[in-house]
């Protein structure tokens, strides 16, 4: 399995607070079955770092992991927070594509909308760009209207979810949420968005468990390394059509 969402850099965000942290990560991370991590350190406008830096601290945490013979491959990203400025960052080159790819993951805010969406994904895709937008589970407005993601994945926009959703880690409605997506097709990777050890790791299997039962093995092989691996090698994904989620028909007790 391929993680695709992890804060597993230390000292560069929210994320892990050393170098002793983050090799305690890795080893979770192992144990868990995974092979590699796509490092996912968050950049938005009030306190990124320059991408070279960023750079340097991944070089250095690799050559940590061979030296403690931690069989996690680590590869660049950012976790970028939308922004009016978004675009200028891409022609200025400030953050890291994942893998230095055509593909980046982007965060929006948790409670609104942004009424500028639409536009700031129609310019970076015009650029070449395809974003892939974290956790849609944990947004109120998917949570609200889960089809409101078809239009963008019909747009070519791809979605990744936190294993962690599903178990409710986040709460009833984001767990209820993510099976919603899962089983319309709305969601195209996984990651443990990892902040801190003895955190999701631990809880992998019984979140594996829970999403093969939604939408089987194969699909789950997608979610968790082929698509991944797509990103990788700069590939293009092929995704399955989503399908309007239609909610449940109660009737009132008074009609009974």
């Amino acid at each position: 399995m391929i993680d695709f969402h992890c804060h597993i850099i230390p000292l560069i965000d929210d994320g892990s607070r050393s170098m002793e942290e983050s090799i305690l990560i890795a080893k979770e991370a192992e144990k868990s079955g995974f092979k590699s991590i796509f490092c996912t350190s968050h950049f938005m406008e009030e306190s990124y770092i320059l991408k070279d830096e960023n750079q340097f601290l991944l070089n250095n945490l690799r050559e940590q992991l061979i030296l403690e013979s931690i069989d996690v491959n680590l590869y660049s990203g950012n976790e970028v927070y939308i922004s009016l400025d978004l675009i200028d960052w891409i022609d200025k080159n400030k953050f890291q594509t994942l893998n230095n790819s055509k593909y980046f993951l982007m965060e929006i805010p948790m409670q609104v909308k942004v009424s500028y969406l639409n536009d700031i994904i129609f310019k970076a895709m015009l650029k070449g760009y395809i974003p892939i937008i974290a956790h849609p589970e944990r947004y109120k407005f998917v949570q609200d209207d889960p089809n409101f993601l078809i239009s963008l994945i019909e747009s070519g926009v791809l979605f990744q979810m936190n294993y962690g959703s599903i178990l409710g880690f986040y709460g009833k409605q984001v767990e209820k949420t993510a099976a919603i997506l899962l089983k319309n097709n709305m969601i195209h990777f996984l990651g443990s968005d990892t902040h801190r050890k003895n955190t999701f790791y631990k809880n992998i299997d019984q979140a594996i468990l829970k999403i093969k039962n939604i939408i089987g093995e194969e699909a789950f092989e997608d979610l968790s390394l082929n698509n991944a691996q797509i990103v990788f090698k700069n590939g293009n994904i092929k995704t399955k059509n989503p399908t309007i989620y239609k909610k449940p028909f109660f009737k009132s007790h008074s009609s009974l």
